[in-house]
């Protein structure tokens, strides 16, 4: 009896530590409340998101039985780095810091605290009054964006394998290269807020595993024309340039906004690789160079016309042109370790040649019901995907620094082309 009943203390005591509550107070460096600061309660083995809350004004936040063998909390701020935690005892308070991104903009991100709002499905985070806006681009504004992390050719989202981006509720069907040429393009001063959708529900088409980028652009407050262009140019082994220009012009009821963007991106890879097996006295090199070379142009042109304050008709089209090369090649060399010299090599060489084009449209009206943004929408999209991809691969022996004819040559072909309408 006495023995059961140790156990079923022991076992009390376990549930007790590993499942608690937890609650705490992020702060700035400064001790300034963060406030909005977003808290996250993730499942540790595959980073789904299960709770999120912020953080009042005061910067508190709370989470209620957080399990700590299964999962984890991160906390983050619009402009701020993220703190992980991995447990915690009960009963105790915790202290959050959050320090800048960048220290080069310490004072801007303190002086660029945006107003955050938690709907039923997303975060909002409201930029339009925010200094990290001024003379970046949407691309750059991204990166202070909690939730998603932002690399030079990729962005992620928390919890999600990939994102699909959306402007005005509308989504632009393209794939994550010419999404960030767009975004690159796209001025951070028109961004009036982000909204992040880390379970979108079926109105959005995803495929369960993709979380929601919704970038709403603000209203132009005079008629008239206006631009920006951006070029940039990245020295690696091989020097890369893009570029884009964005228009924007409203008269009356109309607003029409474009813009254009392209990339040449030319890179080049070495990987070397040595084994040597001394119970033979043999050793082999495996030498690989990769050279890939990513072009694009794309393009989009929205309008919106606005029949009264509640109807608006609208039409977003976009469009772009991808050309992917890669040559590849790879060398086993195999030799004596005693002789210092190379008895014979295998040859691989591998052309891609893979063009893409895409288009989509969308046409669409909108009735705004009430003054808390619900809105009954219509929408008829059109989305083609031309996609051909071609891969020579020939193989070869050589010997005495001579390489023979092909022993094994073949091209594989496959084009994926695509025509869908919906309503």
């Amino acid at each position: 009896m006495r023995k059961l009943l140790l156990l079923l203390l022991i076992g009390s005591y376990s549930l007790m530590y590993s499942q608690n509550k937890v609650s705490g107070y992020v702060i700035d460096e400064n001790d300034q409340p963060v406030i909005g600061a977003v808290a996250v309660c993730l499942d540790q083995k595959n980073n789904t998101i299960l709770h999120s809350v912020m953080a009042d004004t005061a910067g508190y936040f709370s989470f209620e039985n957080v399990q700590w063998d299964t999962q984890k909390i991160k906390i983050t701020g619009f402009g701020y780095k993220e703190n992980e935690i991995l447990s915690n005892e009960e009963g105790n308070t915790l202290k959050i810091v959050l320090y800048p991104l960048s220290e080069t903009l310490r004072e801007v991100v303190v002086s660029a605290r945006s107003s955050v709002v938690q709907k039923n499905d997303r975060l909002v985070f409201n930029v339009s009054n925010s200094n990290l806006t001024k003379g970046n681009s949407t691309f750059e504004l991204l990166k202070f964006t909690p939730l998603v992390t932002v690399a030079e050719d990729r962005i992620t989202m928390l919890g999600r394998k990939s994102i699909i981006l959306y402007v005005n509720g509308r989504k632009t069907n393209l794939p994550q290269d010419q999404a960030l040429g767009y975004l690159k393009s796209l001025p951070a001063e028109n961004i009036s807020s982000i909204e992040i959708i880390t379970n979108p529900d079926v109105t959005f088409r995803t495929n369960g595993t993709e979380g929601v980028i919704n970038l709403v652009l603000k209203k132009n407050e005079a008629d008239g024309l206006k631009g920006t262009l951006s070029v940039s140019s990245t020295q690696r082994h091989y020097n890369s340039q893009d570029g884009g220009l964005y228009i924007d012009y409203q008269k009356n009821k109309l607003n029409l906004s474009g813009n254009v963007y392209a990339s040449n991106d030319e890179n080049y890879f070495i990987n070397n690789t040595t084994y040597y097996y001394f119970n033979s006295g043999n050793k082999n090199t495996f030498l690989n160079r990769e050279k890939p070379i990513r072009r694009y142009i794309g393009g989009s042109v929205r309008a919106d016309y606005h029949l009264s304050d509640k109807h608006i008709i609208g039409l977003l089209i976009n469009s772009s042109y991808n050309k992917h090369k890669d040559n590849r090649l790879g060398k086993t060399l195999y030799e004596q370790i005693s002789a210092g010299v190379v008895d014979s090599a295998t040859v691989s060489r591998n052309n891609i040649d893979e063009p893409t084009f895409r288009l989509s449209a969308n046409a669409n009206y909108r009735f705004k019901t009430d003054n808390k943004g619900s809105q009954l929408s219509v929408d008829v999209d059109y989305f083609r995907n031309n996609k051909d991809n071609t891969m020579l691969n020939s193989f070869f022996y050589e010997q005495n620094n001579t390489t023979g004819d092909p022993y094994s040559r073949f091209r594989q072909r496959s084009d994926d082309h695509l025509d869908n309408y919906s309503v």
